[in-house]
């Protein structure tokens, strides 16, 4: 677990800026403006990449001095849980502790999820090399999961954090960050071929080994998070 994450710090970095135009909808009303993209995004010190629910990339804009982001995203990148009631237009933001959520539970589901996604795309990566398809993914796609999954990762980090020392779970919560930094370490090298484009016998030898050592770690995490979250029921 990486102990330099500061909590709930927000910076944004802006890039060299296009100019596109979009509609903004206000009471029913629409109107064309112009907006400034190519911002950048870093929670807790990390670039993460803005998603809506379904997992799909969202722009960040400037319009008038003031920047703007996706809420569902900058939400849950941080632990918080978000919802939308249509009638009224309301959306509510709520963090664990004024939503009731046990620490570790939110700790283990992030970790769940971000141990299963970075796992799965990890081998995805290396199967579709293994079969010499690698050419054929748009390598777009790839960076997108790649700083999606980075961006879980980060945030079942700082769920783990947020579980205090004398919680039931501590100890097996921290065993479990383990497992997930040896997924992610085995992901960074596989994604690091699958970028580098070499496919030789040597290098898918490589990926085969850090396919196996990524799906024995992401086993035993899934394996202790099922398992102690079968003792919230």
């Amino acid at each position: 677990m990486h102990s330099s994450i500061t909590k709930r710090a927000i910076s944004l970095i802006l890039l060299a800026a296009t100019t596109i135009p979009v509609a903004a909808a206000a009471q029913s009303n629409v109107k064309q403006i112009t907006v400034h993209t190519g911002i950048n995004i870093r929670v807790d010190g990390q670039l993460t990449q803005m998603t809506d629910s379904n997992g799909h990339s969202v722009e960040v804009f400037e319009y008038n001095g003031t920047t703007y982001v996706p809420l569902r995203g900058v939400a849950q990148s941080m632990g918080a849980d978000i919802s939308y009631d249509a009638e009224t237009r309301t959306a509510s933001v709520n963090s664990p502790a004024s939503t009731g959520i046990n620490p570790s539970y939110e700790a283990l589901n992030q970790l769940y999820r971000a141990t299963n996604e970075m796992y799965k795309d990890s081998s995805s990566l290396f199967s579709i090399c293994l079969r010499g398809n690698a050419s054929n993914i748009d390598p777009s796609i790839c960076e997108r999961n790649y700083q999606t999954n980075l961006s879980r990762y980060e945030s079942a980090c700082i769920a783990a954090l947020d579980v205090s020392p004398t919680d039931d779970f501590y100890k097996e919560i921290n065993e479990i960050v383990s497992y997930l930094d040896t997924v992610k370490y085995n992901y960074d090298k596989t994604y690091e071929v699958f970028q580098n484009g070499i496919f030789t016998q040597t290098f898918l030898d490589r990926m085969n080994t850090y396919d196996i050592d990524g799906g024995y770690a992401a086993s035993m995490a899934l394996i202790m998070c099922n398992g102690l979250l079968d003792q919230f029921d």
